[in-house]
């Protein structure tokens, strides 16, 4: 079987698609961190 050919764009976006994914999954977990805070801070009153 042959690999199928990667266009030559696609390898050059990948970075950026990567560096987009990684923004993402970090506002996420802030999101997350955030939300655990709140929660925290209720039971703890």
């Amino acid at each position: 079987m042959r690999r199928p050919v990667v266009p030559f764009g696609v390898r050059v976006a990948r970075p950026a698609i990567e560096r987009f994914i990684d923004d993402h999954a970090s506002i996420e977990l802030g999101m997350v961190v955030a939300v655990n805070a709140r929660q925290a801070q209720r039971y703890g009153e």
